[in-house]
């Protein structure tokens, strides 16, 4: 009895020493904005002491601090170091303005480090507007995705081109985010250009490491795009008018500074483009839009929708001499007119909208509805008239169109008990509809009065799956002082087909501080991915066909473990060095001899499920502030695949398509004056693999019928030469009345690099010594983008 009197005695002193404790305590929350457009900061940073906050995408941020009269600084990158001198008595909310420094002082890289909980995160990128504006761009116009692929670990499918491939793993195993929703089809004019309007584009996150539990569905990588708010104080706005394209983008409030708006229209200069395609023609444009409300302290609205399409149409008619024989057999001469027609829509819509509702100042949520949908619609008409003495005409019908869909509902939470320790959980479902293909065609004739139609070959083939995707995470992040860690658990169940496939994705990240500019890092994250991509190249094309996994077909699941260490050498000077390890499961290839093509009838058959292992070492070296700005990166890794079955490449392992085994990327921007800017990126890379032949044999059929067939040794078994180019751009800034006026300049290839932009298989006709003649195999390289410059005017007021 005088045991349990003494525990409960010490749970008692333990309950009221915690509640004491707790009561010195209060609770600091609130939103980080800009002073000139009242934006909120996304990744922020507020410390007071020892406690620490890091802004999330919406700008909130939550901390407790000591009662009693505490010093507040807040810091940002590109922006002056805020500090506030404040009592507190009580839980407050504290919304805190910054003031941005056009000289780009780099504290906040320092003060970044103090930000114990995010960095536990491993292979993480944040890329903010202004870096993606200052790299020079093919035909001057800044790209995200073009940006994202200066990064270590992540990569162009073809020079030039916006597809992205992450860590050995393909385009469809990047899950691409607008402000929460997905994107299936990320670029315009066959991937040359993204989707995302520069103006547009807040701040860019690449998770490519460590997957934080909230986001799932692929193996690869986490691209969450978000998009400003608007200009909360006045109208904003920019014009630009470039070679290829101008856009357009206004931001301002809407009646009062409750509520902002942000807007950007792009599209391409028809007029300076028609003259050069005659039968041919291509435009696109793409809206996006965002409105903001501010309903209370505690409760924010956000609306999002973006619309883009793209067209391709080709046209051409012409007229020729029939010569033919009459009844009596004298020749006459009629005529015979062809006309063919192609077009080929794509497209995204978007729509989002989301909930901020702030419970306390440790509990924020994030309620969110979003609908995606792609479609891609392919017609083509073929028309053969033949005029003579008995008019005929023969016609042929050809429509194939395929479409993706979603609807989203997400709900995520953020507790924050202390500095210390942070709980997120949610929940998440996706009704996904997939339209692969719906494919018709029809081919007939008709005499001159049309009596007698007949019709030769018909078909009608519509593909449709239905899917459902639910989830549920939690995640708890925890800094202990030079000990950090984030550990998460997300659970999946998707349905499609009658069969039901539940999967169990565990997450860890941690961290520990050696010193204070000096970490080391380590992390293992599992992915699931329901879809596939059946492409037919090495871009992606708007034909590439999306399906789901199906009772045959099963989910892909990745597996990947990194190390890395971070290094802050001086001030404005970060560097960091990352190894991963990375397994996968189910991976998708065509089967040897099957023509690589996209038809989702029977895709089933002409596809193996195999096994995917990869390995490299990135690093990574920047400088964040000061006149030159840049940084390097560097990868050296190796992808493989294998299919142990021997239904591919007789059970041998072989290399992925883009297993590129060196990769450096450099940028360089140097700040001349307060007008002119100059930059320059460099690049290198080892070449993909292909599968080629240099030699043919003999094959002989049953009727003893020799027939000359190419030989190929293996899949993926050549690898092309290396690629390499420097771009260089300036911009010259000057002020206006109203404004500022900017004029960039830049070359694209500037020395003309020969790349191996696309191969193809000549063969030529050689004498051997006794004169005998042969046929010799052998690949020729083609270069497409060689050598362009570039000029764009920038008006922004």
């Amino acid at each position: 009895m005088l045991s349990i009197r003494k525990y409960a005695c010490l749970m008692l002193l333990q309950l009221v020493c915690s509640n004491i404790f707790a009561q010195s305590r209060v609770q600091v929350s609130g939103y980080v904005t800009e002073a000139e457009s009242g934006e909120c900061l996304i990744g922020a940073v507020v410390i007071s002491g020892n406690e620490w906050a890091v802004t999330n995408e919406y700008g909130y941020y939550s901390m407790k601090v000591p009662k009693g009269e505490r010093t507040i600084r807040c810091s940002f990158l590109g922006h002056y170091t805020e500090d506030l001198n404040l009592t507190f008595e009580k839980d407050t909310l504290l919304d805190i303005v910054m003031y941005p420094n056009e000289s780009i002082e780099g504290a906040v890289a320092e003060a970044r480090s103090h930000a114990s909980v995010p960095s536990a995160y491993v292979g993480v990128i944040d890329l903010p507007a202004q870096y993606i504006k200052a790299m020079p761009s093919l035909l001057g116009e800044p790209d995200l995705l073009k940006s994202l692929q200066k990064m270590p670990g992540i990569q162009s499918g073809s020079a030039g081109f916006s597809g992205i491939y992450v860590r050995g793993g393909g385009a469809e195993e990047n899950l691409v985010l607008m402000d929460g929703a997905p994107l299936y089809n990320a670029s315009h004019m066959m991937g040359l250009f993204s989707t995302f309007v520069p103006e547009a584009v807040k701040r860019v996150t690449v998770f490519k490491g460590f997957f934080p539990a909230k986001y799932g569905g692929r193996a690869s990588s986490v691209i969450d795009v978000r998009t400003n708010e608007g200009n909360a104080k006045e109208l904003k706005g920019t014009v630009s008018v470039g070679l290829i394209n101008s856009r357009i983008h206004l931001e301002g409030p809407v009646l009062d500074d409750k509520t902002t708006f942000s807007l950007s229209v792009r599209g391409t200069n028809t007029l300076v483009a028609s003259p050069f395609l005659k039968s041919t023609s291509y435009y696109f444009y793409d809206v996006t839009g965002k409105i903001t409300r501010r309903l209370s302290n505690s409760d924010r609205i956000y609306i999002s929708a973006y619309h883009g399409r793209d067209h391709f149409k080709y046209a051409k008619s012409r007229t020729m001499p029939y010569y033919y024989y009459s009844e009596k057999g004298r020749p006459k001469t009629g005529s015979n007119t062809s006309e063919e027609n192609y077009d080929l829509f794509w497209g995204n819509n978007l729509a989002d909208i989301r909930w901020n509702h702030q419970f306390s100042g440790k509990v924020f949520s994030d309620l969110a509805v979003s609908w995606s949908d792609y479609r891609m619609k392919e017609n083509s008409y073929q028309e053969s008239r033949v005029e003579a003495d008995v008019n005929t005409s023969y016609i042929n019908f050809h429509k194939n169109h395929s479409a993706i869909s979603d609807l989203n509902i997400v709900w995520d939470m953020e507790f924050t008990p202390s500095s210390v320790h942070e709980l997120s959980f949610g929940v998440s479902h996706t009704f996904h509809t997939f339209r692969p293909e719906k494919d018709s065609s029809q081919h007939f004739s008709e005499d001159e009065k049309k009596t007698d139609r007949k019709v030769t070959f018909s078909n009608d083939n519509y593909i449709s799956y239905l899917g459902t995707e639910s989830a549920i995470y939690l995640e708890d992040k925890l800094g202990l002082g030079t000990f950090n860690a984030s550990i998460g658990l997300r659970a999946t169940l998707f349905s499609t087909s009658g069969k039901t496939y539940p999967s169990i994705e565990p997450r860890i990240s941690a961290e520990y501080k050696i010193k204070q500019n000096l970490s080391v890092k380590g992390a293992y994250s599992r992915m699931s991915q329901y879809v596939h991509l059946l492409a037919s190249g090495m871009m992606n094309l708007p034909t590439d066909l999306w399906v789901p996994i199906t009772k045959n077909i099963k989910p892909v699941i990745s597996d990947q473990f990194s190390f890395g260490v971070e290094y802050s050498p001086a001030e404005n000077w970060k560097a960091s060095i990352e190894a991963y390890y990375k397994k996968e499961k189910n991976v998708l290839e065509y089967k040897d001899g099957q023509l690589v093509f996209t038809s989702a009838t029977d895709w089933e058959k002409t596809v193996e499920m195999g096994n995917g292992k990869g390995k490299g070492l990135e690093l990574f070296v920047q400088k964040t502030a000061g006149v030159w700005t840049g940084m390097l990166g560097y990868t050296l890794s190796k992808t493989d695949r294998i299919f142990p079955d021997g239904t591919i490449n007789y059970g041998k392992s072989f290399p992925f398509t883009y297993d590129r085994r060196h990769v450096l990327d450099c940028f360089i921007s140097y700040k001349v004056n307060e007008k002119i800017s100059l930059n320059g990126s460099w690049s290198f890379s080892s070449g993909n693999m292909i599968t080629a032949s240099w030699r043919s044999t003999l094959l002989v059929d049953p009727d003893g019928k020799m027939d000359e067939s190419a030989y190929i040794s293996g899949r993926n078994n050549y690898r092309l030469p290396p690629s390499h180019r420097l771009d260089i751009s300036a911009d010259f800034r000057k002020k206006k009345k109203h404004g500022e006026r900017i004029w960039s300049f830049g070359i694209y290839n500037i020395y003309g690099a020969q790349n191996p932009d696309w191969v193809v298989n000549d063969t030529e006709i050689v004498f051997d010594e006794n004169g005998k003649a042969g046929l010799s195999h052998y690949l020729s390289k083609r270069s497409f983008l060689t050598f362009i410059p570039s000029v764009s005017y920038t008006y922004v007021f």
